[in-house]
């Protein structure tokens, strides 16, 4: 045995004996169970979090063809790729208004536009007559939007879930929230894996890296499925040797193609592409339901850089905190009530705090007052303007200020795909009401910024509306 395998312990549960790529890999499996409380052998890294959750959708497919997967549209369109490499139907639930995250009361509206079993996927809604099958369903994911965890929302769409769907997955997306995970009461992990990612617009910037964690507590609740998965874990393939020279180039690349007029920079990196030397955040496939590579490992480099950004993971999330704090303070002020509104998890702590459970799940989008001791270290701070022209008038002046505020998840499966129906995405939004009108009034401010810039990004709104 090497000196990075290590034994089953009864503890992890964990049906065989784990082995490491190398130390590089260890070091950043034991950084992460350090930081979460789970154990090493629990994390899996890969090149970016989305060939990860392609190794688990494989695992999947390999024991349920036909299979659906429940999800939001309010995200990225590689968070769905994954999903429809694995050979498997996406189908979408809508959104809760306070948490961006699925509404745990209406899942099962999402299986009204589910294909019929041996049908091919149509966007089409099925009529209301049809018979629900709920036994098709073989994962669900919850998704921490911008790095809102909201406990209460997440443990009772957990029981929802368990109790809907008790043959699902449930899947944890913490693109956003690296090394903070949905808990139950007594602090454990709630979901089955959770996947975080390192990479491109996330928490840690290092443009590449993500990974999975796979709870050992379901070696207990589903044997051949723990299995199954870790299978397609130990088959991921190491990325090439282009591919290893293009991503240790890409930020030294991105720095030097900043200093060129944009015109240039644009016919530089598209050159860079097609000659395989440059590796994109997204590529054109991407946008059309598949995904550049398939299950794809991590490298020592990607591991380190990742491993090294944990080591101020502290300060990265105080500036995030500080920030959010100060956006909930000023635009909640009394003066400025009722001018915008704001996802209300986006105000609260993650244990909750402030958040009426009874409400949770209300069909509107209000204000609250922000409480600076309970801040999240939030990727963006949501705020949704009166309506898809203000927004974007909002977007400009934020912008004209300096600060670089997005207008995330606008569109839909953002940034857009290529045919809505090969996204099995439903003509119309009859069961996506509040989705849609999120998405179309939402701006999303930066965290990861001074004071000063927070500053100018509140005066801009504040100068609008």
């Amino acid at each position: 045995m090497s000196e990075y395998q290590q034994n089953t312990t009864p503890e992890t549960l964990h049906t065989r004996q784990r082995s490491y790529r190398s130390r590089a890999e260890y070091d950043l499996c034991l950084t992460l169970a350090q930081r979460t409380n789970t154990h090493p052998a629990e994390w899996f890294p890969v090149f970016k979090s989305r060939y990860g959750l392609e190794a688990v959708y494989t695992a999947i497919h390999t024991l349920h063809t036909n299979s659906l997967v429940l999800t939001q549209t309010f995200t990225t369109c590689t968070a769905i790729d994954p999903i429809l490499s694995a050979q498997l139907t996406p189908v979408y639930g809508d959104i809760n208004p306070h948490t961006l995250n699925l509404d745990s009361d209406r899942l099962l509206t999402a299986l009204h536009g589910a294909p019929a079993q041996g049908a091919p996927v149509s966007p089409a809604l099925s009529s209301a007559n049809t018979k629900i099958d709920t036994s098709r369903v073989q994962a669900v994911v919850m998704q921490n939007t911008f790095g809102i965890i909201d406990q209460p929302h997440a443990q009772t769409l957990a029981a929802r879930v368990r109790e809907t769907f008790p043959q699902a997955l449930f899947v944890e997306n913490s693109m956003s929230t690296v090394t903070r995970m949905a808990r139950n009461s007594q602090g454990e992990p709630l979901a089955d894996v959770s996947a975080h990612s390192f990479g491109f617009n996330n928490i840690l910037g290092t443009s590449f890296g993500g990974a999975i964690w796979l709870n050992p507590a379901l070696a207990q609740r589903n044997g051949e499925l723990y299995d199954a998965i870790v299978e397609q874990f130990a088959s991921l393939r190491r990325p090439t040797h282009r591919i290893e020279k293009a991503v240790e180039k890409h930020d030294k690349q991105d720095r030097f193609l900043a200093r060129l007029p944009q015109t240039w920079a644009n016919r530089l990196r598209a050159r860079w592409i097609h000659t395989g030397k440059y590796e994109p955040e997204l590529s054109a496939v991407e946008r059309q339901g598949s995904l550049e590579y398939s299950m794809l490992g991590s490298t020592d480099w990607i591991d380190t850089q990742a491993r090294l950004a944990l080591d101020s993971l502290e300060a990265n999330f105080q500036r995030r905190e500080m920030t959010v704090s100060l956006y909930s303070h000023a635009l909640t002020a009394p003066d400025y009530q009722g001018k915008l509104s704001i996802p209300r998890a986006a105000l609260d702590c993650a244990n909750g705090s402030g958040v009426d459970s009874a409400n949770a799940d209300s069909a509107s989008v209000d204000s609250v007052t922000g409480d600076s001791a309970n801040a999240q270290p939030l990727l963006y701070f949501p705020v949704l303007l009166k309506d898809a022209a203000q927004a974007q008038a909002a977007l400009d002046a934020v912008r004209a200020a300096g600060v670089a505020a997005q207008h995330w998840y606008r569109p839909q499966l953002f940034p857009g795909v290529m045919d809505p129906a090969v996204y099995n995405l439903p003509s119309d939004s009859r069961n996506l009401t509040t989705t849609k009108d999120v998405s179309d009034r939402i701006v999303v401010l930066p965290t990861n910024i001074s004071d000063e810039e927070a500053n100018k990004a509140i005066a801009a709104l504040r100068a609008l509306v």
